[in-house]
């Protein structure tokens, strides 16, 4: 999973909503992260990518799925948690609402971007399982197709917080 553990993490900002504000946390049908809004926005369905789950403390990089251990240590049924989709995934298509409001065509196809660091990697040319062995940071790790495979669509999702690290991509880039 994650190097290490932080308040900024979603599911500590989860923990602290169950404790703090349990009317908020009971009357809430998803959870949703910022990308998973606006895809929701979009195409009407609950959806996600997994590159920019790894950063939440509730997605298992061994299952490659939501981690029940850390949803269960706060309470929450992962039905609450949008559909997961592989990065480049098709996450549905335009809305007419949407397309009224973006002036595009509906119906249009809306792709699952991947986090920053994710796409970065796939952008250097990591598209092979393993091709980035024992680099620290999760969402890395999680970022190869199956061997034989290509990557789909990058489209790069917002990044960074207080604790980003900025040579992470640099570091990939040179390595790939």
């Amino acid at each position: 999973g994650l190097p290490g553990v932080s308040g900024t993490m979603p599911l500590a900002k989860l923990l602290w909503l169950k404790t703090h504000r349990p009317e908020v946390f009971n009357a809430a049908h998803y959870f949703l992260l910022l990308e998973d809004d606006l895809l929701f926005r979009l195409t009407g369905h609950y959806v996600t990518e997994k590159s920019v789950q790894t950063s939440t403390g509730w997605f298992s990089l061994k299952s490659d799925g939501y981690w029940a251990e850390a949803l269960g240590a706060v309470g929450l049924n992962p039905h609450r948690l949008p559909m997961l989709l592989e990065p480049g995934e098709p996450a549905g298509r335009l809305t007419v609402e949407a397309s009224a409001e973006l002036g595009l065509p509906s119906g249009i196809p809306v792709i699952a971007g991947a986090m920053d660091q994710t796409a970065a990697a796939l952008a250097a040319g990591a598209a092979i399982i393993n091709d980035i062995t024992g680099f620290e940071d999760p969402a890395m790790r999680a970022v190869a197709a199956a061997p034989g495979e290509t990557c789909g669509l990058v489209v790069m999702h917002c990044g960074g917080g207080a604790d980003a690290r900025m040579d992470d991509g640099a570091d990939v880039v040179a390595e790939a």
